[in-house]
C-alpha cells in the first residue's frame, strides 16, 4: 500500500508557504522534524511570524538571501521555496500534522527504549530503569487520544477524586508547616494542584522562604524536591542547616577565621565547637527527611524530566523552584531572549504540574527595583503580580500568587523615611495573597530571623515527636540529592 504524502515534511512546509496563517495554529515545532534543513526553515518562519515580519512569501525569500549562512542551512533559496510544489491543498494540514507527530512519537519511543536497554547493560537496577522509562514515555503524548472529553466522563473522574478525599480526610490543600496559615479557614496551606508563585523583590527573602517551606513540609512527611537555579545543592543544604540549628553563619565563619589565624580566645574555641556540633546535628537531621535538592545548571526541560522520574519512583509529592528567571537557556531559545525564556519556563512548569498531578511552588523576582530607586518607595510595599521580571504573562500560568514583604528590607534602604506601620515591622515576614482560585485575598505574618535567614517556627530537631521515614534510595542514587 502506498504511503500518503511520503515527503510529509516538505508537504507541511509547502502548506505553510501557501497559507502563512497556518504557522499561527499549527502543532508542529522544529524538533518534530527529522531533517535539519526543514527544522531550521520552520524555526526561522515561526520567528519571523512572531515578530510580525512574515506577511508574504517574498518577505521569507528576502530574509533567506540576506544571510548566506541561513541560505546554506535551509538548503538554498530554490529548495526552501520549492516546498510549495509538494502541497496539494491547505485542507490536508491536520492530516499531515498527524503523520509528522506519529513519526516523531515513534522516534521518541524507540529512543526511550534504547536508553533503557543501555542502562540495563550498564548494571542499573530494574526499578531505577523502570522509573526513568516511565518518565520518558510520560513526555510522549498519545496522538490518538482525544483532546476533548465529554463532561460526563470528566465529572465522574472529579467525583471519584473528591470521594477519595472525603474518605481519607484529605483536602485540596497541603500543609505548609505554619499553623497560623494551615489552621485558618481562609488559608489551609498551599494549593495541591497547579503552580503557586511566590513574588518578591531581590533581597526580600525568597530563597529563605523556599528553604524554610521545604524543610517544614518534608518534616511533616511530604516528599519534597527543591530545584535551585542559582545556587549549588551543597550551599542550599548548608543554608537549611544554619536555619534549622539557629546558627548565624556570619558568626560561625568569623570564629572559624579566628581559629585559622590563631587569634581565637578560649571562649571563642568553646563557642565554635558548640556551633559545629549543632551544625552537624542539623545536617544529620536533614538527611532523615524525604527531601531532595538540586542545584544550578539545568534547563527547565532537564529539570522536568528528572522530576518526572522521581515522581514515578514515588519520591516526589511537591516541587519547589527557586527561582523562575534563572533557568539555563533552553535549546531553541536564543541567548538574551529573557522574556521568551521566562515565558517558556513558566509554561513548562504549568504543563509539568498538570501532567504529574503535583503542586509546584515557584519563587519569582519582581522587576521594579530601578523604578523604586528613582522615585522612592511604592505606595504598597507588596509587589503586584504583573510585575514579574522579564514577563508580562507568567502570572497567568499560576493558580495562586503570593507576595512577600519584610520590614527590615525597607528600614535598611529608606533610613529615616522608614515607617513600620506602612513598610512592615522588623522580625516579621508578611505574606499577601494576590491571586487565588477560591477564598478571600488575605494577609498573614510569619516570624523572620534575619541572622539565620529562617522563616516561621524552627523545628525541634533534638526531640522529634514523629521522625519522618528516611527516603528510599535505589542503587546508584545518593540520598537527599539528584
Amino acid at each position: 500500500m502506498t504511503t500518503p504524502f511520503p515527503d510529509r515534511e516538505r508537504t507541511f512546509l509547502g502548506i505553510c508557504l501557501l497559507d502563512l496563517s497556518a504557522l499561527d495554529r499549527t502543532k508542529i515545532r522544529p524538533e518534530h522534524l527529522v531533517r535539519d534543513r526543514h527544522a531550521v526553515l520552520l524555526r526561522h518562519m515561526l520567528d519571523l511570524r512572531r515578530a510580525g515580519r512574515l506577511e508574504s512569501p517574498d518577505e521569507l525569500a528576502y530574509s533567506i538571501v540576506s544571510s548566506r549562512q541561513l541560505e546554506e542551512d535551509v538548503g538554498g533559496l530554490g529548495y526552501a521555496t520549492g516546498h510549495a510544489d509538494s502541497a496539494p491543498t491547505v485542507e490536508v494540514l491536520p492530516y499531515v500534522e498527524r503523520l509528522i507527530l506519529e513519526d516523531y512519537h515513534r522516534r521518541q519511543i524507540r529512543g526511550a527504549a534504547a536508553r533503557a536497554q543501555g542502562r540495563i547493560q550498564e548494571g542499573d537496577s530494574a526499578r531505577s530503569v523502570d522509573a526513568q522509562l516511565r518518565a520518558d514515555l510520560d513526555g510522549v503524548r498519545d496522538v490518538g487520544e482525544d483532546l476533548c472529553e465529554p463532561a460526563s466522563s470528566i465529572g465522574e473522574a472529579v467525583w471519584k477524586r473528591q470521594d477519595e478525599r472525603l474518605r481519607s480526610g484529605r483536602t485540596a490543600y497541603i500543609r505548609s508547616g505554619w499553623r497560623s496559615w494551615d489552621d485558618a479557614e481562609d488559608g489551609q496551606g498551599w494549593s495541591s494542584e497547579g503552580v503557586t508563585m511566590i513574588v518578591a523583590r531581590s533581597g526580600m527573602g525568597k530563597t529563605s522562604f523556599v528553604n524554610s517551606t521545604a524543610v517544614l513540609m518534608a518534616a511533616s512527611g511530604t516528599r519534597v524536591v527543591v530545584h535551585g537555579t542559582e545556587t549549588s545543592r551543597q550551599a542550599r543544604v548548608d543554608a537549611m542547616a544554619y536555619g534549622v540549628s539557629g546558627i548565624d553563619p556570619r558568626r560561625y565563619h568569623w570564629l572559624t577565621r579566628l581559629r585559622g589565624e590563631g587569634r581565637a580566645r578560649p571562649q571563642d574555641e568553646e563557642e565554635l565547637e558548640e556551633l559545629a556540633r549543632l551544625h552537624h546535628q542539623a545536617l544529620a537531621w536533614l538527611g532523615t527527611l524525604p527531601l531532595r535538592v538540586s542545584g544550578a545548571g539545568l534547563t527547565v526541560e532537564a529539570m522536568a524530566a528528572e522530576v518526572s522520574r522521581l515522581h514515578h519512583a514515588d519520591l516526589c509529592d511537591v516541587l519547589l523552584v527557586d527561582y523562575l528567571q534563572d533557568f539555563v537557556v533552553s535549546v531553541g531559545v536564543k541567548v538574551g531572549e529573557r522574556v521568551v525564556q521566562v515565558g517558556h519556563a513558566s509554561a513548562t512548569l504549568k504543563a509539568l504540574s498538570s501532567r504529574l498531578g503535583i503542586p509546584i511552588l515557584v519563587a519569582a523576582q519582581m522587576s521594579d527595583e530601578k523604578e523604586t530607586a528613582r522615585s522612592g518607595p511604592p505606595p504598597d510595599p507588596f509587589p503586584e503580580m504583573h510585575q514579574i521580571q522579564w514577563s508580562s504573562g507568567a502570572h497567568q500560568d499560576a493558580e495562586e500568587i503570593y507576595a512577600l514583604n519584610r520590614g527590615e528590607y525597607w528600614r535598611d534602604r529608606l533610613g529615616q523615611a522608614y515607617r513600620p506601620d506602612r513598610h512592615g515591622h522588623p522580625g516579621v515576614l508578611e505574606v499577601q495573597s494576590r491571586k487565588r482560585r477560591s477564598g478571600r485575598l488575605v494577609r498573614w505574618e510569619l516570624t523572620w530571623d534575619g541572622p539565620t535567614r529562617w522563616v516561621g517556627p524552627r523545628p525541634q530537631i533534638g526531640r522529634p515527636t514523629a521522625p519522618p521515614p528516611r527516603p528510599e534510595t535505589h542503587e546508584g542514587e545518593e540520598a537527599g540529592a539528584w
